[in-house]
């Protein structure tokens, strides 16, 4: 027959390990938890409570150490207070709580795995802190609830609508329920204690809750403020390369260095493009001139008659064969993200800077009849082209260097490229 030992209290008292840390975290209990190995323990249709108590007096007997260090608390109704683990909220807990038992028989099981086992059985869950197991409902909070009032925008409200946070009623008001769906699909959980609600002529969120909760909901509300629109500036700069080669023998190009060398006079500004767009959404900007130019030549020629060596030409007729057509000037596409705080822009952005093309004569020279050596004009563009495909993060307002080093047309000047964002908010222009 198997006999149990029936533990009828609700608190057990902590006692503290004498060679425990001073400082006890959840993580050194539950290795301690893992460190004591029970040979035998009987649980037979116990209670909760019970087998709190069963599990506790094996421990101690099971430890090395006399004074292991781990109390085990059972407290269905733990308002979150780790500071007071025996704390009860003013909550219902489930009708069914005392009706749950328990039947098993570990042997040579760890403290940790029987008790795991013990809350799956239960339907319940346990706590760490300290030095102190908490065994508690499933929907107890894990810290203590606190009570707040989130004051929301006009922006806000509207999107929160938009996106059925409401509900619906026929009377106006908002169903806690709807709002507790909206918000769970947010992340946010409902614990014990917890409530929302929201007072549409004030515009305000009263939300009862734990702190980590009322982090997420915070967060969630910053997502939601009407950072609409979001100002995105580039500037071309041309340094002059003796500057740059300065820099590069005394220290790295950065934007302070580059900054100061603006200051002094020693470059120009090439072109600033500059776009508005809604957060999120695709802005582009162009500012161009199209160079139409030939990319084959045919070269017709005539020679006098009697002429057998084929040197002198009469004439030389060179005709283009096909046209090619290139945009000049500035092209910027960029998509900002701006994070839920409001402070912060995400930029993916590919711009580019053509400049004006320098032309090259790759016709054939040859002798005309006068026996002057002549050139046949068949003049192709260079294109100096620099361009970027980058994600940048910046500040609201901050200006940071992009990239550059490419080389001017006249070989004179080294062309860098620095970008700027600006948040504007509702009614900024």
């Amino acid at each position: 027959m198997r006999r149990c030992l029936l533990v009828g209290f609700v608190v057990v008292l902590s006692v503290v390990s004498l060679n425990a840390s001073p400082e006890l975290n959840d993580q050194n209990l539950r290795t301690r938890l893992r460190s004591v190995v029970i040979k035998r323990l009987v649980f037979d249709n116990v209670t909760g409570e019970q087998a709190a108590g069963l599990l506790q007096a094996a421990i101690v007997k099971a430890s090395t150490n006399p004074t292991p260090g781990v109390a085990i608390i059972y407290n269905p109704a733990f308002d979150g207070d780790t500071d007071n683990p025996t704390s009860r909220g003013k909550f219902p807990i489930p009708p069914d709580l005392q009706d749950r038992r328990l039947s098993f028989e570990p042997v040579n099981l760890t403290a940790e795995f029987i008790l795991n086992k013990l809350v799956a059985e239960l339907d319940m869950k346990y706590l760490l802190t300290g030095d102190t197991v908490i065994i508690t409902d499933q929907n107890a909070p894990e810290s203590r609830v606190r009570s707040l009032v989130y004051p929301a925008g006009i922006e806000q409200a509207a999107a929160f609508e938009k996106e059925g946070a409401f509900g619906t009623s026929t009377n106006g008001g908002v169903h806690e329920d709807a709002l507790r769906e909206y918000f769970a699909t947010m992340g946010l959980t409902w614990p014990n204690g917890s409530s929302i609600r929201y007072f549409p002529v004030s515009r305000l969120f009263a939300l009862s809750t734990t702190i980590e909760n009322h982090s997420r909901f915070d967060y969630i509300l910053r997502s939601h403020l009407a950072y609409r629109q979001v100002e995105i500036q580039l500037q071309y700069v041309a340094f002059e390369n003796a500057a740059i080669e300065a820099l590069t023998v005394t220290g790295r190009v950065t934007i302070a260095s580059l900054q100061a060398l603006r200051h002094d006079g020693k470059s120009r500004l090439i072109a600033a493009p500059q776009v508005v767009t809604v957060n999120g959404s695709e802005g582009h900007f162009k500012s161009v001139r199209e160079y139409v130019y030939p990319t084959g030549f045919t070269a017709n020629h005539s020679v006098p008659a009697g002429t057998t060596n084929g040197m002198k030409v009469v004439g030389m007729v060179v005709e283009p064969s096909s046209f090619e057509t290139r945009e000049v000037g500035s092209i910027l596409t960029v998509i900002p993200e701006v994070n839920p705080e409001g402070t912060r822009v995400m930029l993916s952005l590919s711009p580019e800077w053509v400049d004006d093309p320098v032309w090259r004569n790759y016709g054939n020279e040859y002798q005309d009849s006068n026996g002057r050596v002549q050139t046949a004009r068949m003049e192709q563009p260079l294109f100096f082209t620099h361009r970027a495909n980058a994600q940048v993060e910046l500040a609201d307002g901050e200006m940071v260097l992009l990239g550059g080093g490419g080389s001017t047309p006249d070989g004179k000047s080294l062309v860098y490229l620095f970008v700027s964002a600006h948040i504007l908010k509702d009614g900024q222009e």
